[in-house]
């Protein structure tokens, strides 16, 4: 799979989400409603991304990055970790 788009409507606003594959990134977009907050967790790790925001991650003891995100766009830029 290359592509996903999928969004729902919520009594708080649409909730969006996108992700792509170009070369070996992947871009993730998403959109969050305003006064609303979003938890995502990433299996990344901090060095491996670029965000259009500050990059306020915690890594997680797996490695994983995880944000708290508020109301807005967002755009995450990253390479896959290799399975095991």
């Amino acid at each position: 799979m290359q592509e996903v788009d999928a969004s729902i409507n919520t009594v708080k606003g649409l909730i969006k989400v996108k992700w792509q594959r170009k070369n070996d990134d992947v871009v993730l977009d998403i959109q969050v409603p305003f006064n609303t907050e979003a938890t995502v967790t990433l299996p990344v790790a901090n060095n491996n991304l670029t965000t259009d925001f500050p990059n306020q991650s915690i890594t997680l003891p797996d490695g994983d990055s995880e944000w708290q995100l508020g109301g807005g766009k967002y755009m995450i830029r990253f390479k896959m970790r290799k399975s095991k």
